[in-house]
């Protein structure tokens, strides 16, 4: 989930992309890398990005998130959470 040295990043993403990354337990969109997100950092819904605002405009919605990593020595458990995530989802 990102490199040590980085604390935070702000990102524009696909709307469905972030509804599954923040999507809770239980819900149709939850997802493996919702669960690593939810355990590692903590994702911010800043504000939905409108196809007008690209050239060409994406026939989608984006959306702007703020991500915030747990510092490394949070994270140490994230290989074998990732694993056993993706067996979960597949």
């Amino acid at each position: 989930l990102g490199a040590d040295h980085i604390e935070q990043a702000v990102l524009t993403l696909q709307r469905e992309a972030v509804e599954r990354l923040t999507a809770p337990h239980g819900c149709k969109q939850y997802s493996a890398l919702g669960v690593l997100y939810s355990l590692f950092a903590d994702v911010e819904i800043l504000f939905d990005v409108p196809p007008t605002a690209f050239s060409p405009p994406p026939k989608v919605t984006s959306t702007c998130i703020r991500v915030t990593y747990a510092p490394p020595s949070e994270r140490t458990q994230l290989p074998a959470v990732h694993r056993v995530s993706r067996a979960a989802f597949s």
